[in-house]
C-alpha cells in the first residue's frame, strides 16, 4: 500500500511540473539545417537602371543539413514579391502588338541550370512546372510563384544541388526610376519535403535595388506610448510600404533609458506575420495632414533635417519657414510652410489647426491642408527579416501532462475493481 502511495505521489509531481512546462513558452534552438532564400546581389545591392529598361536579376537558395535524393529533401518551393510600384514595374501581362510579341515590363521564369530543373535531371523526373499566381502592378505585388513537380517527386533536393545550381528564380523586371531607391521584398517564403510538410524559410533576404545601403524604413505611431518602456507599442508603416500595420516585441536601448537612435528593436509585421529586426537611426516628430484644396487626400510629413534633434525640436513651436520632406503620397518632395492658422495661440502647430505649403519643385503654387495629428516618427535601418518562432504554451507541455495520468487513471479502476 506504501508503495503505491509513493507512486501516486512522484506521478502527482510529475503531473504538476509538467503543467508547470506546458504554461511556458519554448525557445526555438538555431537550427541544425536550414533554407536560405535570397536575392543574389554581388555588390551588395542591384545598380540602378535607366527609366524604361529592363535588367535581369535571380532569387537564390542555400541549403544546410538536406540530403539530395531522400525523402527530406526540397520537392516544391513558392513566394510572394512585392516591390514598390512606383520604382519597378511588375506587370507580367502582356501588351498588344506591335510589335510581335509584344514585351512584358516583368517576367519571372526558370531555366534547366536552376535548383529544381538540374535536380530533376540529375534524377531523371520529369521537368518541374512554375505557376503565377495573382500579378498587381498597381500594388507592385506577385501572388503565390510557385514551382513544383507533376506528378509530385518522391525525393528532393538538398546541399548538392544547392551548391551546383543556386538559382531559384530569375526575374527579369522593368526601372521606371534611376534615383529612387526601393526594397525586393520576398514574402512568404515557404518549401515543401518529401514527406508533403511545408515548412517557412529558415532565412530570407531581401533586395535592394539602386543604393548599397538599405532603404529606411518609416513608422509612425498609432497611439500614445511610455519611450522608457516601448514593447507592445503599435505602429504604422510610411514607407516603403504604406499602411502595414506592426507592434514592438523588443527593445535593446543603447544606455539612456529611453527609445533614442542606436537602439536596436523588433517588430512584428501584422500583415504579413514576420519579424523584421532594425536599427534605430533617429526619433523624430511626424505631422499628419488632409489636403484640402487644390488637390484632396492624405499627407504625411517629417522634419526635412529628422535626424537632427534641434530641426525636430523647433520644427512644430515654429511652423511658418519650416522646411519638410514628405513621406506620403510623394516620397522624399520637400516643401515649405508658408502660413498657419494658430486657433489656440500658442505658436505651434497643434491638431485641428490650418496651415499652407509650397513644393520646392513647384515654386507658386500653394496648398491648403488640415493638419489631423501628430505622431511619434521611427527612422530604422533594416537588418533582418524572418517568421516569427512559435510558441507553444499547450503543445508538448499537454502532451507530458497528459501521460502521467494514464497510471494513476490505472490504478484509480483497479481499486473500485
Amino acid at each position: 500500500m506504501r508503495g503505491k502511495k509513493y507512486l501516486l505521489l512522484a506521478v502527482s509531481l510529475l503531473f504538476l511540473f509538467a503543467i508547470t512546462l506546458s504554461i511556458l513558452p519554448l525557445t526555438a534552438a538555431p537550427p541544425t539545417t536550414y533554407v536560405k532564400v535570397y536575392v543574389d546581389q554581388p555588390l551588395g545591392y542591384l545598380p540602378f537602371a535607366a527609366p524604361g529598361t529592363k535588367f535581369t536579376f535571380y532569387i537564390n537558395i542555400e541549403t544546410l543539413g538536406f540530403a539530395d535524393g531522400t525523402a527530406g529533401g526540397i520537392i516544391q518551393w513558392k513566394m510572394d514579391v512585392r516591390v514598390d510600384p512606383n520604382v519597378l514595374d511588375i506587370d507580367t501581362t502582356v501588351g498588344t502588338p506591335p510589335p510581335f510579341p509584344p514585351p512584358q515590363n516583368c517576367k519571372f521564369y526558370t531555366a534547366a541550370d536552376h535548383f529544381l530543373s538540374t535536380f530533376a535531371s540529375m534524377m531523371g523526373y520529369g521537368v518541374p512546372t512554375l505557376f503565377l499566381g495573382t500579378n498587381d502592378p498597381a500594388a507592385g505585388y506577385q501572388d503565390e510563384i510557385s514551382e513544383t513537380g507533376i506528378p509530385s517527386y518522391a525525393t528532393g533536393a538538398g546541399d548538392y544541388v544547392s551548391s551546383i545550381a543556386p538559382k531559384l528564380l530569375t526575374v527579369d523586371i522593368t526601372s521606371k526610376s534611376d534615383t529612387q531607391p526601393c526594397r525586393i521584398d520576398l514574402i512568404d517564403v515557404m518549401y515543401r519535403t518529401g514527406d508533403g510538410l511545408w515548412h517557412y524559410a529558415e532565412y530570407v533576404e531581401d533586395g535592394y535595388y539602386g543604393q548599397a545601403e538599405h532603404t529606411p524604413t518609416y513608422l509612425s505611431s498609432t497611439a500614445s506610448f511610455d519611450p522608457a518602456s516601448p514593447i507592445d507599442s503599435t505602429w504604422h508603416e510610411l514607407y516603403p510600404y504604406y499602411c502595414n500595420d506592426l507592434i514592438m516585441t523588443s527593445h535593446t536601448d543603447n544606455g539612456d533609458g529611453t527609445l533614442s537612435a542606436s537602439d536596436q528593436v523588433d517588430f512584428l509585421n501584422e500583415t504579413d506575420g514576420y519579424t523584421y529586426w532594425y536599427h534605430v537611426d533617429a526619433v523624430t516628430v511626424t505631422i499628419h495632414w488632409t489636403f484640402k484644396t487644390p488637390v484632396t487626400g492624405l499627407g504625411d510629413g517629417e522634419p526635412y533635417e529628422p535626424h537632427s534633434v534641434e530641426a525636430v525640436e523647433n520644427s512644430i513651436p515654429n511652423p511658418i519657414g519650416s522646411t519638410w520632406h514628405q513621406l506620403y503620397p510623394d516620397y522624399c518632395r520637400e516643401f515649405v510652410i508658408t502660413s498657419h492658422e494658430d486657433t489656440n495661440e500658442d505658436g505651434a502647430l497643434d491638431p485641428s489647426e490650418q496651415f499652407d505649403f509650397q513644393y520646392q519643385d513647384e515654386p507658386g503654387v500653394t496648398y491648403w491642408a488640415h493638419l489631423d495629428s501628430i505622431t511619434t516618427d521611427l527612422i530604422l535601418s533594416f537588418k533582418e527579416k524572418e517568421p516569427g518562432i512559435p510558441e507553444f504554451p499547450l503543445g508538448i507541455g499537454l502532451i507530458i501532462a497528459i501521460a502521467p495520468m494514464i497510471p494513476v487513471i490505472y490504478l484509480w479502476r483497479r481499486k473500485r475493481a
